[in-house]
Protein backbone atom coordinates (compact mmCIF):
# COMPACT_ATOMS: atom_id res chain seq x y z
CA UNK A 1 0.00 0.00 0.00
CA UNK A 2 2.76 2.28 0.92
CA UNK A 3 4.52 1.84 -2.37
CA UNK A 4 1.24 2.10 -4.43
CA UNK A 5 1.08 5.61 -2.26
CA UNK A 6 4.61 6.73 -3.26
CA UNK A 7 4.02 5.91 -6.77
CA UNK A 8 1.07 7.76 -6.88
CA UNK A 9 2.71 10.91 -4.80
CA UNK A 10 5.55 11.96 -7.01
CA UNK A 11 3.60 12.75 -10.24
CA UNK A 12 1.14 14.95 -8.15
CA UNK A 13 3.79 16.34 -6.65
CA UNK A 14 5.46 17.48 -10.27
CA UNK A 15 1.68 18.28 -11.04
CA UNK A 16 1.37 20.79 -8.40
CA UNK A 17 5.06 22.31 -9.13
CA UNK A 18 4.29 23.03 -12.78
CA UNK A 19 1.27 24.67 -11.77
CA UNK A 20 2.09 26.95 -8.91
CA UNK A 21 5.71 27.42 -10.45
CA UNK A 22 3.64 29.90 -12.39
CA UNK A 23 1.67 31.53 -9.02
CA UNK A 24 -1.18 34.12 -10.00
CA UNK A 25 -0.39 37.85 -8.36
CA UNK A 26 -3.37 40.04 -8.14
CA UNK A 27 -3.48 43.10 -9.79
CA UNK A 28 -5.99 46.20 -10.55
CA UNK A 29 -9.01 45.30 -11.48
CA UNK A 30 -10.03 45.10 -15.16
CA UNK A 31 -6.35 46.12 -16.05
CA UNK A 32 -3.99 43.76 -15.47
CA UNK A 33 -1.81 41.95 -17.72
CA UNK A 34 -2.99 40.36 -20.79
CA UNK A 35 -2.49 36.65 -20.33
CA UNK A 36 -0.11 34.72 -22.71
CA UNK A 37 -1.47 32.24 -23.96
CA UNK A 38 -3.19 31.27 -27.37
CA UNK A 39 -5.41 28.04 -26.68
CA UNK A 40 -7.30 26.66 -23.75
CA UNK A 41 -9.11 23.13 -23.55
CA UNK A 42 -11.43 21.76 -21.09
CA UNK A 43 -14.33 20.14 -19.83
CA UNK A 44 -17.27 20.67 -18.66
CA UNK A 45 -20.05 18.61 -16.92
CA UNK A 46 -23.63 19.20 -15.98
CA UNK A 47 -27.37 19.33 -16.69
CA UNK A 48 -27.91 19.69 -20.54
CA UNK A 49 -31.62 20.80 -22.06
CA UNK A 50 -32.77 19.59 -25.18
CA UNK A 51 -36.08 20.24 -26.06
CA UNK A 52 -38.67 19.71 -23.03
CA UNK A 53 -35.69 17.30 -21.67
CA UNK A 54 -32.89 17.46 -19.32
CA UNK A 55 -30.36 15.00 -18.40
CA UNK A 56 -26.29 14.85 -17.52
CA UNK A 57 -24.10 16.20 -20.12
CA UNK A 58 -20.51 15.98 -20.76
CA UNK A 59 -19.20 18.71 -23.01
CA UNK A 60 -15.08 18.68 -24.01
CA UNK A 61 -13.99 22.83 -25.43
CA UNK A 62 -11.24 23.87 -26.87
CA UNK A 63 -10.73 27.89 -28.25
CA UNK A 64 -8.44 29.71 -29.79
CA UNK A 65 -7.54 33.20 -29.21
CA UNK A 66 -8.38 35.87 -32.01
CA UNK A 67 -8.60 39.30 -31.24
CA UNK A 68 -5.73 38.88 -28.11
CA UNK A 69 -6.76 43.08 -27.26
CA UNK A 70 -9.76 42.77 -27.39
CA UNK A 71 -12.92 44.98 -28.74
CA UNK A 72 -12.09 47.49 -25.76
CA UNK A 73 -9.30 49.39 -25.40
CA UNK A 74 -9.25 50.42 -21.74
CA UNK A 75 -9.95 46.74 -20.46
CA UNK A 76 -8.57 43.44 -20.76
CA UNK A 77 -10.29 41.81 -22.96
CA UNK A 78 -9.96 39.26 -25.70
CA UNK A 79 -12.09 36.98 -27.91
CA UNK A 80 -11.67 33.32 -28.77
CA UNK A 81 -13.25 31.07 -31.04
CA UNK A 82 -14.33 28.13 -29.32
CA UNK A 83 -16.51 24.72 -30.00
CA UNK A 84 -17.58 22.47 -27.53
CA UNK A 85 -19.42 19.30 -28.15
CA UNK A 86 -20.38 15.66 -25.66
CA UNK A 87 -22.74 13.39 -24.83
CA UNK A 88 -25.77 13.89 -23.27
CA UNK A 89 -27.67 11.22 -21.80
CA UNK A 90 -31.65 10.80 -21.66
CA UNK A 91 -33.62 7.75 -20.79
CA UNK A 92 -33.22 5.46 -23.28
CA UNK A 93 -31.09 7.67 -25.74
CA UNK A 94 -27.92 9.60 -26.10
CA UNK A 95 -27.85 12.90 -27.70
CA UNK A 96 -24.87 14.38 -29.17
CA UNK A 97 -25.17 18.50 -28.17
CA UNK A 98 -22.18 20.40 -30.05
CA UNK A 99 -21.49 24.36 -29.92
CA UNK A 100 -19.21 26.52 -32.27
CA UNK A 101 -19.04 30.04 -31.28
CA UNK A 102 -17.27 33.36 -29.61
CA UNK A 103 -15.98 33.85 -25.98
CA UNK A 104 -15.62 37.46 -24.80
CA UNK A 105 -13.48 36.87 -21.95
CA UNK A 106 -13.35 40.23 -19.47
CA UNK A 107 -10.41 39.57 -17.25
CA UNK A 108 -11.01 41.14 -13.84
CA UNK A 109 -7.89 40.15 -12.11
CA UNK A 110 -5.43 37.41 -12.16
CA UNK A 111 -7.54 34.70 -10.04
CA UNK A 112 -11.37 35.71 -12.58
CA UNK A 113 -11.85 35.79 -16.07
CA UNK A 114 -16.14 36.70 -16.63
CA UNK A 115 -16.92 35.61 -20.18
CA UNK A 116 -20.12 36.01 -22.76
CA UNK A 117 -21.01 34.05 -25.80
CA UNK A 118 -22.62 33.82 -28.70
CA UNK A 119 -22.81 31.49 -31.53
CA UNK A 120 -24.66 28.42 -33.02
CA UNK A 121 -25.55 25.14 -30.88
CA UNK A 122 -27.06 22.33 -32.12
CA UNK A 123 -28.16 18.57 -30.93
CA UNK A 124 -27.71 15.63 -33.18
CA UNK A 125 -30.28 13.09 -31.88
CA UNK A 126 -30.32 9.63 -32.55
CA UNK A 127 -32.88 6.81 -34.06
CA UNK A 128 -34.94 7.22 -30.78
CA UNK A 129 -35.60 11.08 -31.83
CA UNK A 130 -35.96 10.31 -35.59
CA UNK A 131 -31.94 10.99 -36.73
CA UNK A 132 -32.18 14.63 -36.45
CA UNK A 133 -30.26 17.71 -36.67
CA UNK A 134 -30.88 21.10 -34.78
CA UNK A 135 -29.62 24.02 -34.85
CA UNK A 136 -30.24 26.97 -32.91
CA UNK A 137 -28.86 30.61 -31.91
CA UNK A 138 -26.55 29.32 -28.88
CA UNK A 139 -25.78 32.93 -25.94
CA UNK A 140 -24.33 32.60 -22.32
CA UNK A 141 -22.30 33.77 -20.05
CA UNK A 142 -19.86 31.94 -17.45
CA UNK A 143 -16.62 32.63 -15.37
CA UNK A 144 -13.29 31.08 -14.94
CA UNK A 145 -11.45 30.87 -11.63
CA UNK A 146 -7.72 30.76 -12.29
CA UNK A 147 -6.41 28.60 -9.24
CA UNK A 148 -3.24 28.54 -11.16
CA UNK A 149 -2.36 30.48 -14.19
CA UNK A 150 -2.23 27.36 -16.51
CA UNK A 151 -5.49 25.76 -14.60
CA UNK A 152 -9.18 27.23 -13.96
CA UNK A 153 -11.89 26.17 -12.91
CA UNK A 154 -15.22 27.24 -14.68
CA UNK A 155 -18.95 27.47 -14.55
CA UNK A 156 -21.33 28.25 -17.59
CA UNK A 157 -24.74 29.17 -17.84
CA UNK A 158 -27.10 29.17 -21.18
CA UNK A 159 -30.39 28.43 -22.46
CA UNK A 160 -29.52 24.64 -23.03
CA UNK A 161 -26.76 23.63 -20.52
CA UNK A 162 -25.54 24.48 -16.80
CA UNK A 163 -22.37 22.91 -15.99
CA UNK A 164 -19.02 23.48 -13.73
CA UNK A 165 -15.92 21.96 -15.07
CA UNK A 166 -11.76 22.47 -15.94
CA UNK A 167 -10.09 24.39 -18.36
CA UNK A 168 -5.98 24.42 -18.78
CA UNK A 169 -4.06 27.23 -20.99
CA UNK A 170 -1.71 26.32 -23.27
Amino acid sequence: MVARMKKLFAPFVLFLFYFSSHAAVSSKPWQGARPAHRFSVGTLAGIGITGAFGGPTLLANAGFVIMPEGLVPDMNNQLLIEIEAGPQFLPGSVLMPFSGHVRWDFHYDDFWTFYALGGIGGVIKDSSYASQWELFPRFGVGAFWHFFVNFSFRAELSHEFVGLGVAFRI
